[in-house]
């Protein structure tokens, strides 16, 4: 029985009302953001147009000397360490140390200090075996482990840097990193050149952003955070964070600083803001990059941006104070308070999550909410275009990466809650872990099903709300945008967004693996043409290599699997 008393009518006056409120700072909030956007890329095309018109690239104004070569002239260099803080990383842990190893820096003036806090024993045992292998190869190679975890990342690098006494530059990466040869040779000479320079950060290339529109999606958004905002505030004189892998420290920048500290779970940041306010200035080098591995897995993903999320907005809890006291101008407080933790850090997940993902669904059951119409389309397509100018066709992903980015946030929201009232899992620090080489995992083996209740409960929710809009009230627009959003819940609520899941086969596609069976029944036509083997012997381990060719293709194959 419908009823509409004055109590039930009052009542939907002030929904009403708190629904248009709550959407109009919606869309201002969002026009904020996509302003923004446009700022950095306008400012990108400036500095792009400057250097091309000057000749010449943002980081030239800074000093940088070529060292000599290191045969004569061993002792001109300055003496570097290169720490390799890793927990568990069994399938990219030998990788790290081998290619820290190799790095072209004369042996006498470099060491590796590998921080292995890993508690599985098949992790320990490969690690030491590639220490000692180096070790015997005349590497300064070491190898060290804490009984306990405290602190994680940012407690096992202080410790680390304790020892490190006699060496000025520190270079620091991540297990699932692979700097080239020649990384010390294109960032320390900064360093040297520049007194004032406290750290160097290189920018991240990614060996895997096909395996899946998840990887894909994260392409998309740190190729703008990398090749635009790291790369604008770097070259304007603002605040950058050092993105705690790829880059090289001052020894006495840290020292200053205060170290490392946990305090927060995004060390990096911490200690980059502490030097900022310091009176420090960082180099981002647009022009050296360092290869590295986007988790394919997307219960790895959630957990990672739980920590990015999360981390920011501890620290701006705790150094919100300490950067109204400090030394940099006005404008530059300002900047970090308001637009950089406020905006970028926080208030962006509230209202990209709740405008699109709560306020436009809800507004097919209330007509009387206004909407305009270029809030829907032209912000979305503003924030999508700027970020897939920074890859290479990325506007061929700028549906599936608007709808994956809203889809994050759930965990995004949840993470800035946690990090704002400090609960109990601000303070996790959870590994992402990477697969690591191709051999060492199957790309596209099927996932199993894992149910995410509240991304499920979402595309639920979304889906009612778009088939009311599609055929109560026939608004067509909002009911596709919504109805699409709604089955990208589902996929994520499923886990069908993995590199084995529904939405995760890019990579090995049908028509190449196919591609891989016309190779394997073409056998026998090359065998008539050439000489057959006579013997038992030779023909078994042809066979056998025929039949492996054959069932690793067709486990590419979403539809067919292999049987003994």
């Amino acid at each position: 029985m419908y009823f509409a008393g004055p109590n039930y009518l009052d009542f939907r006056d002030l929904y009403v009302t708190c629904l248009q409120l709550a959407t109009t700072v919606g869309v201002a909030i969002s026009v904020v953001i996509s302003v923004d956007r446009l700022v950095h890329v306008l400012k990108y095309f400036q500095i792009k147009i400057s250097s091309r018109i000057r000749g010449s690239s943002p980081a030239e104004k800074f000093r940088f000397k070529s060292l000599p070569e290191p045969v004569n002239f061993s002792h001109m260099y300055p003496r570097v360490a290169v720490q390799l803080p890793m927990f568990n990383e069994r399938y990219v842990c030998q990788d790290i140390i081998n290619a820290a190893c190799s790095l072209s820096w004369p042996r006498n003036r470099l060491m590796v200090q590998v921080l292995d806090d890993s508690t599985d024993k098949e992790t320990r045992q490969l690690v030491d075996e590639k220490v000692m292998e180096w070790r015997d190869r005349g590497v300064n190679c070491v190898c060290i482990r804490r009984t306990n975890r405290q602190g994680y990342k940012a407690g096992a690098l202080r410790e680390g840097f304790e020892l490190l006494i006699s060496y000025e530059y520190i270079a620091i990466f991540d297990a699932d990193f692979k700097p080239k040869s020649d990384f010390l040779h294109r960032t320390i000479p900064y360093l040297q050149c520049n007194d004032e320079l406290g750290y160097v950060q290189t920018r991240w290339e990614f060996e895997n952003p096909d395996e899946s529109y998840l990887t894909k999606a994260q392409e998309m958004s740190l190729n703008f955070h990398m090749k635009c905002e790291q790369f604008v505030h770097s070259t304007y004189g603002s605040f950058f964070n050092f993105n705690g892998t790829a880059g090289v420290w001052r020894r006495s920048c840290i020292e200053s600083a205060g170290g490392w500290n946990g305090r927060t779970t995004v060390e990096d940041m911490d200690l980059s803001l502490r030097a900022y306010l310091g009176g420090w200035r960082a180099l981002f080098l647009d022009d050296t990059t360092c290869m590295n591995q986007l988790p394919s897995s997307f219960s790895a993903y959630r957990k990672q941006q739980h920590r990015w999320t999360c981390g920011p907005i501890q620290l701006w809890s705790r150094a919100s104070a300490a950067i109204w006291a400090s030394k940099i101008s006005l404008l530059s407080k300002v900047e970090l308070n308001i637009m950089y933790f406020f905006m970028r850090k926080s208030v962006m997940h509230f209202a990209s999550f709740g405008f699109f993902c709560f306020l436009v669904p809800l507004s097919v059951f209330t007509p009387e909410v206004s909407i305009p119409m270029w809030a829907l389309v032209q912000l979305p397509v503003t924030v999508t275009l700027t970020t897939a100018l920074f890859t290479p066709n990325g506007w061929a992903y700028a549906i599936p990466y608007v709808l994956f980015e809203n889809a994050m946030g759930i965990v995004r929201v949840t993470a800035a809650v946690t990090g704002i009232f400090d609960l109990g899992r601000a303070h996790e620090w959870i590994v992402t872990q990477k697969a690591g080489r191709k051999e060492h995992c199957r790309p596209c083996a099927r996932t199993w099903i894992r149910l995410y209740v509240a991304e499920t409960l979402m595309s639920i929710f979304m889906l009612a709300c778009a088939s009311h809009a599609a055929f109560a009230i026939h608004r067509w627009m909002f009911s596709v945008f919504i109805f699409l959003q709604g089955i990208t819940f589902l996929a994520f609520g499923v886990n069908a967004v993995d590199c084995g899941g529904l939405l995760g086969r890019r990579v090995y596609s049908v028509e190449r693996a196919l591609r891989g069976i016309e190779n394997v029944i073409a056998t026998p036509r090359a065998l008539r043409q050439s000489k057959a083997p006579d013997t038992h012997e030779q023909w078994t381990p042809l066979i056998s290599k025929r039949c492996n060719s054959l069932s690793t293709t067709c486990k590419r194959i979403p539809c067919i699997t292999i049987s003994a």
